[in-house]
């Protein structure tokens, strides 16, 4: 059998709702016709695993620290400023 390569897709997504259904949508619809790589915090991660437990899904899943930048704090700012450079460096 030929062994044909897929294209690489990219799905980001935060955690929330707002972010991680229509990410979950948009993996369901294209799992089949792409390699999938996934990038989510802690929070989207335990969605991904749900699915990743499903045989016929298979994709990569990175999972990235994250805090938010508008807490109020110099030492939320600065924590934020930390996980934005390790997460770009991974």
């Amino acid at each position: 059998m030929q062994n044909i390569k897929k294209n690489m897709v990219a799905i980001l997504a935060g955690g929330t709702g707002g972010h991680i259904f229509p990410a979950i949508s948009c993996f369901l619809f294209i799992k089949n016709k792409f390699d999938i790589c996934v990038i989510t915090d802690s929070r989207g991660s335990e969605y991904f695993n749900q699915i990743k437990k499903n045989k016929e899904c298979n994709f990569h899943l990175i999972i990235v620290d994250s805090v938010s930048p508008y807490k109020r704090g110099l030492n939320q700012k600065l924590k934020f400023m930390l996980y934005a450079i390790i997460s770009v460096l991974k």
